[in-house]
């Protein structure tokens, strides 16, 4: 199609032959790069979903360790006060 000796009425020939190939190259090409950014988002989406339920357990086997009287490390203590009251700082009169 960049040929200087190439007819308009050729070009437009060409173009009219293979140019819905080309439409459907490019949108094939366009929907495997879309598709590897829609999983690289779900990963993203499950570890952090898998990230918080493993925060949820820590939290509740801390619950149960305390009731249970049971030696707790003071970092685990620290995460779980922080998702219980969700990073908000407590009451200081408690």
């Amino acid at each position: 199609l960049s040929d200087p000796n190439l007819s308009a009425a050729r070009r437009e020939a060409l173009l009219d032959d293979f140019g819905p190939a080309l439409l459907k190259l490019d949108a094939v090409l366009r929907w495997r790069a879309q598709r590897r950014k829609n999983l690289h988002g779900a990963r993203a989406e499950a570890q952090a979903e898998l990230e918080e339920a493993m925060g949820e357990q820590e939290l509740a086997q801390t619950i149960q360790a305390v009731r249970e009287h049971l030696p707790v490390d003071r970092e685990v203590l620290l995460r779980a006060a922080k998702r219980h009251f969700g990073n908000k700082s407590p009451d200081p009169s408690l």
